[in-house]
């Protein structure tokens, strides 16, 4: 089963309508990623073709079905800051170095990480990118 996703303490919990809104369309894409990773992983170890399907509905249906924390419950603290620079990386941007959350996924044949860092607003000319191949 999946772990807990809300429970009744202010600062843990998920507002009631969140699950239909705004967060639910995050949901969704990331499991129409984590199917489509699972077609292709199919395609190649069984072969033939695979149809994704995802609703914001039923997600969020899936959502709120999840088990809540029980309110007498051990919740970790607040993550401390050396614990977060385990999960961040620097990057070099237009402003400088820039700590941020590095990828989430590794892959073992693909580099996971961001080839071009943030741009500043307007540094950039706009114009088509064309394929003249």
């Amino acid at each position: 089963m999946f772990p807990a996703l809300s429970c009744s303490r202010e600062w843990f919990c998920i507002p009631p309508l969140e699950a239909c809104g705004r967060c639910n369309r995050l949901r969704s894409a990331y499991l129409a990623a984590l199917g489509t990773l699972a077609a292709l992983h199919r395609r190649v170890t069984e072969g033939g073709s695979y149809h994704v399907r995802v609703a914001l509905a039923r997600t969020g249906m899936w959502y709120m079905a999840q088990d809540r924390v029980a309110e007498d419950a051990q919740l970790p603290g607040p993550m401390t800051r050396e614990a977060a620079e385990a999960w961040t990386i620097q990057t070099h941007t237009a402003w400088g170095q820039m700590a941020h959350l590095a990828p989430v996924v590794a892959m073992s044949r693909t580099a996971h990480h961001w080839v071009l860092p943030s741009p500043m607003t307007g540094v950039d000319a706009p114009a088509w990118v064309l394929d003249n191949g």
